[in-house]
């Protein structure tokens, strides 16, 4: 308090004393913002409570902050990054008795209090706008980690409409930062798990959606409960586009339609697998490497990756009535096939392998809708799937058989078809993968499934 006291004093000095008192001072003013986080450094981290950093009231300390922004950009800047770097990193430590500098960015502390989330949000806006083209890597790397930092520890608890309006100010406040934004978009997603969740267990939710107290229907959703999650999916639909890697945006619009599958919002799931689909044709064709979780893959082991966990989200997906049960697998097959994929060398022939191993990666999908039910993993919760809306019906099957064969056919045909210095034909490559056994073996087995397993339509 007494601090408080000497803060406030002083800055209705300097307010009064003007500009030019307020150049001639700034050492001594920057000493003694570095002695105060100093003290409250130091008896934060006297105790290893998680409630017990200090700083977190200087952020709300009106006397401090009018101290703060007297100094210029560049050092204001400086010192903004000191503080929350503080802040975060004893916030980890006093939750986990660490002490390394590594532990900046794993987050840890949780802010529930409006005004200390406001106060630290006007901070990081300030940092985020020091960032120009100028700035090194390096600088845009601390800065990335300390939003991300307040945006994980941003928390609170059952007020998730209040959670969703501060994400929606840190969109649109820090929008030169894809790490940021794809963090947003993860969480916006956990806050309809979080009210999905209480949507299965049929609980009673005194803060979440409505203050009076809401019974959910037991897998069902209200109308309010409804109503936030398609606001949480279109924020993420619109803020997916703006990041730059076009892997990543493929990688989250499938997400994002998996989630909205398994809330039983079939419009929204369409939309974001559709995009997803729309991605894949976006992504140029390239030898080069690329950093990938970590490591440094080619950009089509990339995409191979990407498409075979989206082929695997699509097998629970129903069908549209305008474009049949399989319009969502067409697309991506057709996305697949247009794509001007890699053309590699192999035993003096060419050919083009990631192509091949995609498509022989939809025949395990294309196989398991097929089955009277699909695999326990993919069993969503009132999601009635193709095997349930369109099982035992003689198109489905004949349709189903007709995708696998033409996949099989392509194949083939890209195998008989390489050519080198004019001749034809590599029967070894035929001869090892046994394809056109295969094809054989396959349509016998669709053939027979159809005719004893499903109920055929009458």
């Amino acid at each position: 308090a007494e601090v408080m006291r000497i803060l406030k004093d002083l800055g209705s000095r300097l307010n009064g004393a003007g500009g030019d008192t307020i150049d001639n001072v700034t050492p001594q003013l920057e000493k003694i913002c570095s002695s105060i986080c100093s003290s409250f450094w130091f008896e934060s981290s006297s105790s290893r409570s998680p409630s017990s950093n200090q700083l977190g009231s200087l952020f709300v300390s009106e006397e401090f902050m009018k101290i703060l922004y007297m100094f210029k950009s560049e050092k204001k800047t400086v010192l903004c990054k000191e503080l929350l770097r503080s802040f975060f990193l004893l916030s980890y430590n006093n939750r986990t008795g660490l002490r390394k500098d590594r532990a900046i960015g794993l987050g840890g502390i949780k802010i529930s209090d409006p005004i200390e989330v406001h106060a630290i949000f006007a901070l990081c806006r300030d940092l985020h706008d020091s960032i120009d083209a100028l700035s090194s890597k390096e600088e845009r790397k601390q800065v990335s980690e300390l939003l991300c930092c307040f945006v994980n520890a941003i928390d609170f608890g059952e007020d998730v409409q209040e959670q969703l309006r501060i994400y929606v100010d840190c969109r649109a406040s820090f929008p030169g930062f894809d790490s940021v934004k794809e963090l947003l978009i993860h969480k916006v997603l956990l806050l309809t798990h979080k009210v999905f969740a209480h949507v299965i267990r049929g609980e009673r939710t005194s803060n979440m959606l409505d203050r009076r107290g809401l019974f959910l229907r037991r897998s069902y959703h209200t109308n309010q409960s409804g109503e936030f999650v398609k606001s949480c999916l279109a924020y993420c639909y619109i803020t997916i586009p703006s990041i730059t890697n076009i892997l990543r945006r493929i990688s989250l619009f499938r997400l994002g339609g998996s989630v909205a599958l398994s809330n039983q919002l079939l419009p929204q799931t369409d939309a974001f697998f559709k995009a997803s689909i729309l991605s894949v044709t976006e992504v140029p064709s390239s030898p080069i490497f690329q950093k990938y979780r970590d490591k440094r893959w080619r950009l089509e082991e990339i995409l191979t990756s990407e498409i075979r966990a989206l082929s695997s989200a699509l097998l629970p997906v129903p069908g549209n009535p305008d474009g049949g049960p399989f319009y969502l697998i067409k697309g991506l097959i057709n996305a697949v096939n247009g794509f001007p994929w890699i053309v590699n060398r192999c035993d003096n022939f060419f050919i083009q392998t990631s192509r091949i191993r995609i498509l022989t990666m939809f025949i395990p999908l294309l196989s398991s809708m097929g089955q009277n039910r699909l695999p326990e993993l993919y069993r969503l919760a009132n999601v009635y799937s193709n095997n349930a809306l369109y099982g035992g019906h003689r198109a489905y099957g004949q349709e189903l058989v007709h995708l696998i064969s033409g996949i099989i056919t392509d194949v083939s045909n890209e195998l008989e078809n390489m050519t080198v210095h004019g001749e034809k034909k590599y029967e070894s490559i035929l001869e090892r993968l046994k394809w056109k056994k295969m094809h054989d073996e396959v349509k016998q087995e669709f053939l027979y499934l159809l005719n004893t397993n499903c109920r055929l339509e009458k």
